[in-house]
């Protein structure tokens, strides 16, 4: 039986980092105490000279949808931040064309 807390599946690894950055780029609900954990699991398993390139691959690709998934939230609440205290956030122009309906003579 897998252990709930063991962050990877030991005889699935690469699956494993397939499905946790999956879960970090669509923004699924993962524990907190994972997302402490990962950068360390992660980092160790990219530079591990025992395991194989793939894996290792993987593994950066989780750290890179982390550090995505944080710069977009840190953009997002920016943005709140600047609305909520009434600094223009970007720049809306509104184009207004008036349309004049040609006037016919016999109407």
């Amino acid at each position: 039986m897998p252990d709930e807390n063991a962050l990877l599946d030991p005889h699935h690894i690469r699956d494993s980092l397939i499905h946790i950055k999956r879960a970090v780029t669509h923004g699924w609900d993962v524990k907190a105490e994972w997302m402490a954990k990962l950068p360390i699991v992660c980092a160790q398993l990219a530079i591990s000279d025992s395991e194989d390139p793939r894996t290792r691959l993987r593994a950066m690709e989780v750290l890179r949808a982390m550090a995505k998934d944080r710069v977009d939230a840190a953009v997002a609440l920016d943005k709140i931040e600047r609305l909520d205290s009434g600094n223009v956030d970007a720049r809306t122009e509104i184009i207004v064309r008036h349309v004049n309906k040609p006037r016919y003579e016999d109407q």
